[in-house]
C-alpha cells in the first residue's frame, strides 16, 4: 500500500494521497469531538465546559507534538525518494530517539505548568477542578499520541496514507467504547474521557508499529542503526522545531481567545465548545493538503526532481476547477509572510486580516498569476509562451460570457492585447471542438467588429492621473504634495514613469511638458500622456472646496501605493511598519 510519488501523472498519485487523509483528519476531530458528545451527555454542562475549556491547551500540547514529528519523518521521506534503503532505516531509528526525548519534555513542561496556565486563562473556578483533571490527563498520556503521529507519519512518508487510517478509525470506535465504559460505567467523569483517548491512542501506536514491522520492512531499523546520528538529529530538528513551533503560534492565538471567553462564564464556555468542535471539521482539507505536499516534496525532491515538485503545485492548483465544477466559488487570500490566520491575526490585527480577506483574488486570476511567474515576460518569446498558456486556460470556460470576462479580466491586467487574445482563444478552441473558429474572427473581407469601448476607470488610476494633472497644472502645489508623495507611490507603470520625467524635470527648475511627450511613442501611450498635460480641472470648485478634493486625491494615491506594498511584501516587520504609515495617513493635511 506504499505509494512512489515520484512516479506517475502527478494530480491522481496527490488525489490519492489525500482522500484518506482527509477522511483521516475528519475522523481525528470526531475523535476529539467523542470526549465533549460523552461528557456533555452523560456528566453535565459544568463538566463539559470544563473539558472544552482546556480545548487550545490541548490544541498546544497535541499540536506541538504532532508538528515536531511530521517535521522528523520528513527526512525519511526524501531517503525513500532517494532510494536510500539504510539512510530510511537510521532516520526512522534517529527520529523515534528523539521523540522519546521530546515526550520526556514535553510531558514533564505541561505537568509542571498546567495549575498556573488554567490560572491564567481565567477558568471559571466552577469548572477548574475538572478542567484540571482532565488536561492532566491529556498531559500524562502525550507520549502515546507523539508515538502515533510518529508512526502515521513514518508511513505516509513512503506514500502510505490508508493504513493509518484504518487504525484510527479502530482507535476512535474503541473511544467511544472506553468513553461509556469508564465514564457510565466506570464514574470516572472527566479522567475516565481523559484515559480513554490515552488509551485508544496508545493501542493505535502499537498496530501502527506492528504493522511497519511485519508489513513495510523498508522501515524497520536495524541494530547499528539504533543510535543518534549527529547529522540526521541536525536535519529532523530543523524541519520538525519550526513546524511544532507554527502549531505552538497557532494555538497561543485560540488561547488568548478562550481567555476572553471564559470571562463570560462556564455557559458561555460550553456554548464555544459545541461550535469550535464543529468548526475544526471544516479546515481539514487544507491541512490535508499540506501533509500530501510535504511528503509529495519529500520524496522528490529526495530524488532530485525539483520539475516534478513545480508539476505537484500546478497539480494542486488544478483541484481549483474540481471544485468549481462542483458548483463551489474559490478565492484565493494573500496572508504572506504568515502561514495561517490566527498568525496573521495575532501579528497584524484583524483589521488588516478583513482587508486581506476583502481583496481576496479570484482563484482563476490567482492561478494565472502562479502561471506568468514562470515566464520572463521582458522576453517577446517567453511572453508568447505565457499567452499561449493562458489563452489554453481561458479556453476551458464553457459559457462565452464567462469566458469574454475572464478574457477582459486576464488582458487588463497581464497587458495581453485583447483581439490577439480572442483569436488565439478561438484558434485553440476550434482544434478541441469547443468553439467555433468564427467565434471571435471577422468574416473574410469584413473588418474586424469595432472594439469594445474602453471601461471606466477605476477611482485609483483616475486619482493618480488627477494627481499628475494638478502637479503639472501647478508648481505650487507640486512642492507642497512632493512632502507626501513620490513618483513610487503612483502604481499605475504609465503614471509612474510620467511622475519620474515630472519630478526630475522640476528638481532641475526646467518643466518641459512637450519633452515628456516625445518620449513615448505608442500612439495609445502618447496620446494619454498629452491628455494629462492638456487636461483642465474643474474650476467652479471654491477654495475649500477645491484644497478638500487635493486632500482626497493624495490619501487615495497614498493609501494604495502603501496597500500595494503590504501585498508584496515578505518580511513581518516591514509589513508592521507599513501598517504603522498607513494608520498615521489621516494626519496629511495639504492648506492652499
Amino acid at each position: 500500500m506504499q505509494l512512489d510519488m515520484t512516479k506517475g501523472r502527478p494530480l491522481p498519485v496527490i488525489l490519492q494521497f489525500t482522500l484518506p487523509l482527509i477522511i483521516g483528519n475528519i475522523f481525528q476531530q470526531l475523535y476529539n469531538m467523542v470526549d465533549t458528545i460523552i461528557v456533555g451527555r452523560y456528566v453535565g454542562a459544568d463538566a463539559l465546559a470544563a473539558v472544552g475549556s482546556t480545548g487550545t491547551i490541548m490544541f498546544l500540547a497535541t499540536g506541538f507534538a504532532q508538528g515536531i514529528t511530521a517535521g522528523f519523518s520528513i527526512l525519511t521521506a526524501q531517503r525513500y525518494g532517494a532510494g536510500d534503503e539504510k539512510g530510511v532505516k537510521r532516520s526512522v531509528a534517529n527520529g523515534m530517539i528523539l521523540a522519546v526525548i521530546a515526550a520526556v519534555i514535553l510531558t514533564l513542561v505541561c505537568v509542571a505548568i498546567m495549575n498556573p496556565l488554567l490560572h491564567l486563562m481565567n477558568t471559571p473556578s466552577d469548572i477548574f477542578q475538572d478542567a484540571y483533571t482532565y488536561i492532566m490527563g491529556i498531559s500524562v498520556g502525550l507520549t502515546a499520541n507523539i508515538f502515533y503521529n510518529l508512526f502515521s507519519s513514518y508511513l505516509r512518508a513512503v506514500g502510505n496514507s490508508q493504513i493509518p487510517l484504518f487504525f484510527l478509525i479502530f482507535s476512535a470506535c474503541l473511544n467511544v467504547g472506553l468513553d461509556l465504559l469508564f465514564i457510565i460505567r466506570g464514574g470516572m467523569g472527566v479522567a475516565g474521557a481523559a484515559w480513554a483517548t490515552n488509551l485508544s491512542q496508545a493501542i493505535s501506536a502499537v498496530l501502527c508499529v506492528g504493522y511497519i514491522w511485519v508489513k513495510v520492512p523498508a522501515l524497520k531499523p536495524e541494530r547499528e542503526h539504533w543510535k543518534i546520528h549527529g547529522s540526521d538529529t541536525r536535519n529532523q530538528l530543523a524541519a520538525g522545531i519550526p513546524m511544532a513551533f507554527q502549531f505552538a503560534i497557532t494555538a497561543s492565538g485560540t488561547m488568548i481567545m478562550q481567555s476572553a471567553i471564559n470571562l463570560f462564564g462556564s455557559v458561555a464556555v460550553a456554548a464555544y465548545t459545541a461550535a469550535a468542535k464543529l468548526q475544526s471539521l471544516v479546515i481539514q482539507g487544507m491541512i490535508a493538503m499540506g501533509q500530501t505536499m510535504a511528503t509529495y516534496g519529500g520524496q522528490n525532491y529526495g530524488c532530485g526532481d525539483v520539475k516534478r515538485i513545480k508539476a505537484g503545485v500546478k497539480a494542486a492548483l488544478r483541484a481549483i476547477p474540481i471544485l468549481k465544477e462542483a458548483g463551489l466559488t474559490t478565492k484565493v487570500i494573500n496572508m504572506q509572510p504568515y502561514k495561517d490566520p490566527d498568525e496573521f491575526i495575532k501579528a497584524l490585527g484583524a483589521e488588516a486580516f478583513q482587508e486581506r480577506i476583502d481583496k481576496a483574488e479570484n482563484s482563476f486570476m490567482y492561478e494565472i498569476g502562479v502561471l506568468e511567474k514562470e515566464y520572463d515576460r521582458t522576453d517577446p518569446a517567453e511572453s508568447t509562451k505565457f499567452e499561449r498558456e493562458a489563452a489554453a486556460k481561458l479556453v476551458t470556460f464553457r459559457e462565452k460570457l464567462e469566458r469574454e470576462n475572464y478574457m477582459r479580466a486576464v488582458c487588463d491586467r497581464f497587458h495581453i492585447e485583447l483581439q490577439g487574445m480572442r483569436e488565439l482563444v478561438a484558434s485553440l478552441g476550434s482544434k478541441e471542438g469547443i468553439l467555433r473558429r468564427n467565434d471571435y474572427l471577422a468574416a473574410p473581407g469584413q473588418q474586424r467588429a469595432a472594439a469594445p469601448k474602453k471601461k471606466k476607470e477605476d477611482g485609483v488610476r483616475q486619482a493618480e492621473k488627477i494627481l499628475l494633472t494638478w502637479m503639472i497644472e501647478d508648481a505650487g502645489i507640486f512642492e507642497k504634495v512632493k512632502e507626501y508623495i513620490s513618483p513610487q507611490d503612483f502604481v499605475n507603470p504609465l503614471f509612474k514613469d510620467v511622475a519620474d520625467k515630472l519630478y526630475a524635470q522640476y528638481e532641475s527648475g526646467s518643466l518641459n511638458p512637450a519633452a515628456i511627450i516625445s518620449t513615448y511613442d505608442a500612439e495609445e501611450t502618447h496620446s494619454e500622456v498629452a491628455a494629462m498635460f492638456s487636461m483642465e480641472l474643474d474650476n467652479r470648485l471654491n477654495h475649500n472646496e477645491r484644497e478638500k478634493a487635493l486632500n482626497d486625491t493624495v490619501l487615495k494615491v497614498k493609501n494604495n501605493s502603501i496597500q500595494y506594498q503590504i501585498d508584496q511584501a515578505a518580511d513581518p516587520a516591514q509589513i508592521q511598519q507599513l501598517y504603522t504609515m498607513k494608520n498615521k495617513l489621516s494626519a496629511i493635511h495639504i492648506t492652499l
